[in-house]
């Protein structure tokens, strides 16, 4: 009996190693399986959790990362980084603001101009990257500091107040069942799916991730690749902080501090490694899902915000170091 029992026990554990190995050949499954039991754990644990108005806040603050986590993750699959995400993200909605509000501009030519600054500033990213040959994260945090400066500048450090209802309306309004920013946001998942898959800039992105100098030597400018996926990253930062503006009807100097810490740690739950050239939109989704529904949570607990930026960088750290892990191991085995 004894020895049956054990043979049982045995083969019980064949099968779960070879499900478990099987399963490592899939990454973004053990994400969502992460991601589904998190998300159950909090509604369990947190009263409030799936209030109607909790999931609206949710469903927000997941459309606006997860669009400028989609941005970031086409760096992170060229091999580079960009810290200056959030700085962008804030000065958009910066300028769009002081340009309907102080200056009594349309809301079309100020979103233009709010687009056209975060191009800019993604642009210099670029040159300064690809032409001057800095690395992605001196340059990037660089420029962070670069671009809180001029908003300070631009606001007096004073948040502008009472934006319109014709601005509101662009994040608070509806696309068939939609809300407007979910409707972006799954625009955007389209696009950039087109894009790095269907595409053969897709295709050179990828090619640079895995090795920049055998794509030099075949022909392709990189730098100019380099240099739109600066571009990308920054335009599709300033939408969203746009959008977020719009949201809450006000845009402030000091808005979404940390905010590029979500969108490297969403994005590295996509990729197999932070410079390995393997990106999944749909893992950057979940990982989009998991970090807003974990700064939600933290917020619905009453965490301060010195403590949500701590566990978020600590979440960021490991998930980088589990992805070049897996990098790590594909290369072995190669």
């Amino acid at each position: 009996m004894c020895v049956i029992t054990i043979k049982r026990i045995q083969s019980l554990k064949y099968i779960v190693l070879n499900l478990w190995k099987s399963l490592l050949k899939y990454p973004i499954i053990i994400a969502f399986i992460i991601m589904t039991a998190v998300i159950i754990s909090l509604s369990t644990l947190i009263d409030g959790f799936l209030s109607d108005n909790n999931l609206l806040s949710l469903l927000n603050l997941i459309s606006f990362l997860g669009i400028a986590a989609l941005g970031q993750s086409i760096v992170l699959v060229s091999g580079g980084i960009d810290l200056s995400v959030n700085s962008i993200y804030t000065f958009a909605g910066v300028v769009c603001a002081v340009a309907i509000q102080l200056l009594g501009l349309p809301v079309p030519i100020a979103v233009a101009l709010g687009l056209i600054a975060s191009v800019f500033f993604g642009l210099i990213n670029g040159i300064i990257i690809s032409r001057l040959k800095l690395s992605p994260f001196i340059t990037t945090i660089g420029m962070l500091g670069i671009i809180r400066g001029c908003t300070n500048a631009i606001t007096m450090n004073f948040p502008i107040l009472y934006l319109p209802i014709e601005f509101r309306s662009l994040s608070q309004g509806y696309i068939g069942i939609f809300p407007f920013s979910l409707a972006v946001l799954l625009f955007f998942i389209i696009i950039i799916s087109v894009l790095m898959h269907s595409t053969i800039i897709g295709k050179w992105i990828f090619a640079i991730g895995g090795n920049e100098w055998t794509v030099k030597i075949s022909g392709i400018n990189t730098d100019n690749v380099k240099m739109l996926v600066y571009v990308l990253s920054g335009s599709i930062a300033g939408i969203a902080g746009m959008l977020d503006a719009s949201r809450i009807g006000f845009a402030s100097p000091a808005a979404e501090s940390g905010f590029e810490l979500g969108t490297v740690a969403a994005a590295a739950v996509g990729s197999i490694g932070i410079s390995s050239g393997l990106v999944s939109v749909m893992g950057t989704m979940i990982g989009t899902t998991f970090i807003g529904a974990l700064r939600n949570s933290l917020s619905l607990l009453n965490i301060a915000s010195c403590w949500q930026q701590i566990i978020i960088g600590i979440v960021t750290i490991y998930t980088i170091a589990l992805a070049n892990k897996r990098k790590a191991d594909n290369n072995l085995f190669q």
